[in-house]
C-alpha cells in the first residue's frame, strides 16, 4: 500500500508543486474561491489519471502482488491525503494573507468553511474516480465526468430556482437540524461514507475489467 502511494505521489509531484506556487499567487491576485479549490482538486483528478495512462501504470500494477482492491484503494487513499493536506495548505495560507493583503475580498476560511469544502471535493471524488475506472480513455472519462458535475449541479439549480418544484420545509429544516447536532461528525461521516462506497464501486468495475 505504501509503495503505491508513494508512486502516486512520485507521479503527480509536477502538479503537488504547481499547488503549491498556484495557491498564494491566487490570494495575492485577489481571488481565491471555493469554485477554484474544487476546480483544483478536478484538475487533479484528472492529471492522476492522465499519467496513470502516460507512463502505462496499470501494467506495471498489474504484475504486482497486490489484490486488485488495494490498487483502487491506494488512489483513494492518495486522493484523501491530497486534498486534507490541500485544505490545510490553502487555510494556512488565507490565515498569513490576512495579514499582508489587506485588500482581499473573499471571507477570511474558518474550520466549518472548510469543512464544507472537503466534503464537496469528497463528493466529487466520490462521482468521478469510478468514471475513469469505466472508460480506457481518460479523455472521454473527463469529458463525461464534466457533464455528469455540470448536470447535478443545474439540475440542483433548477430545482431551487424553479417555483413549480417545491421542495418541503419541513425536509429541509429536518436536515438541517440533523446537521446541527454533531456538525463535524455528520459531515465527515458523509464524506468517508461517499468515498467508502465509490471505493467498493470502482474497486468492483477495476476487478471485473481486469477479470475480463
Amino acid at each position: 500500500m505504501v509503495q503505491l502511494i508513494k508512486k502516486e505521489f512520485q507521479l503527480n509531484l509536477i502538479y503537488i508543486i504547481f499547488l503549491i506556487l498556484f495557491i498564494p499567487l491566487s490570494f495575492v491576485m485577489n481571488m481565491p474561491s471555493t469554485s477554484l479549490y474544487i476546480g483544483t482538486i478536478l484538475g487533479f483528478i484528472f492529471n492522476a489519471f492522465y499519467y496513470d495512462s502516460k507512463n502505462h501504470v496499470n501494467r506495471f500494477t498489474a504484475s504486482l502482488p497486490f489484490r486488485k482492491k488495494y490498487i483502487v484503494l491506494g488512489k483513494y487513499v492518495f486522493f484523501l491525503i491530497v486534498t486534507s493536506a490541500f485544505l490545510l495548505y490553502v487555510w494556512l495560507i488565507d490565515k498569513i494573507a490576512r495579514f499582508g493583503l489587506p485588500y482581499l475580498e473573499s471571507k477570511p476560511m474558518d474550520w466549518f468553511i472548510v469543512l464544507l469544502i472537503f466534503t464537496s471535493i469528497a463528493m466529487m471524488l466520490s462521482i468521478s474516480i469510478p468514471i475513469y475506472y469505466v472508460f480506457q480513455s481518460y479523455i472521454k472519462a473527463f469529458l463525461i465526468q464534466i457533464i455528469l458535475l455540470f448536470s447535478i449541479i443545474f439540475g440542483i439549480v433548477i430545482i431551487i430556482g424553479n417555483p413549480y418544484i417545491q421542495v418541503s420545509d419541513k425536509i429541509i429544516r429536518f436536515i438541517l437540524d440533523i446537521i446541527d447536532l454533531q456538525p463535524v461528525l455528520i459531515l465527515i461521516g458523509f464524506s468517508l461514507g461517499s468515498l467508502y462506497l465509490s471505493y467498493r464501486l470502482a474497486s468492483w468495475i477495476y476487478v471485473k475489467k481486469d477479470i475480463l
